[in-house]
């Protein structure tokens, strides 16, 4: 084993000016480093929140700042918590006593729940809810289900509708229907059937919410033929729905042929 020899000052000064630089340089590298690693560059999943803008654009924020019309999305819960005059209305009705209401709140608290994972600001809301007057948000989807009795073998699948109400910008909540049905036919294969009521297309909370609020009502189902999905596995008609939701406000795009 070899020691440094500090018999000579000059010598010994100029090491130790070197081993300082080098001191120097190795500390700037290391934070600069530690500065670029990807932890530090890329975002978090849990920290995006996308607008519908154009062009794949996407604002970026801070979960964790206050909430904003845009990191938030309604969900209202069909039936739950409308009592006319006194009496509670739960929708459709099964002969077995299975409630379209309790298929809704179910759904609608695993939606909740699925957005909630990409920093969302998500609202369940009640059928009448106050807080739907003016409401403002990045998008409103309002959960319902279809009739528990026999119309025939064709009885069968999913319906979304957009808000017929005029908005700023319509073609915002046609572009969220779209997505709907795309994404939510892809998750759970469930068809989509077109044959929409008038209660959806004149669904009283179109008119509630504001100008620039993108909203759409879904009829997740046929309580009759599509019960097997809708009690067994809400887990998966939440989620079709929430890549639907995901799919308009990260701007995806839509294939349209699937």
């Amino acid at each position: 084993m070899s020691y440094m020899n500090t018999t000579n000052p000059q010598l010994f000064q100029s090491l130790v000016k070197i081993g300082k630089m080098v001191g120097v340089f190795a500390f700037v590298s290391a934070t600069l480093f530690t500065m670029w690693t990807p932890a530090n560059i890329l975002v978090n999943q849990n920290q995006l929140v996308g607008l519908p803008f154009t062009d794949n654009t996407m604002l970026v924020v801070d979960s964790d700042q206050a909430a904003s019309p845009y990191q938030k999305i309604g969900i209202i819960v069909g039936h739950h918590g409308y009592a006319p005059e006194g009496i509670p209305d739960p929708g459709a009705v099964c002969p077995d006593g299975l409630t379209e209401v309790s298929l809704n709140l179910r759904i609608a608290t695993l939606l909740r729940q699925d957005l909630l994972q990409d920093g969302f600001i998500v609202e369940l809301l009640d059928e009448v809810d106050p807080l739907l007057e003016g409401y403002e948000a990045l998008a409103v989807i309002s959960i319902h289900n279809d009739t528990c009795e026999f119309i025939d073998n064709s009885a069968t699948g999913f319906k979304v509708k957009a808000t017929y109400k005029e908005t700023n910008q319509p073609e915002l909540s046609e572009r969220l229907a779209a997505c709907v049905v795309n994404r939510y036919n892809t998750v759970t294969g469930l068809r989509y059937d077109p044959r929409v009521t008038d209660d959806m297309t004149r669904y009283h909370a179109f008119e509630k919410f504001a100008g620039n609020t993108p909203s759409v009502i879904v009829e997740t189902g046929y309580m009759l033929l599509d019960r097997q999905l809708l009690t067994e596995q809400p887990d998966l008609v939440a989620h079709g729905l929430a890549q639907g939701i995901r799919c308009f406000a990260y701007n995806e795009t839509i294939n349209l042929g699937q």
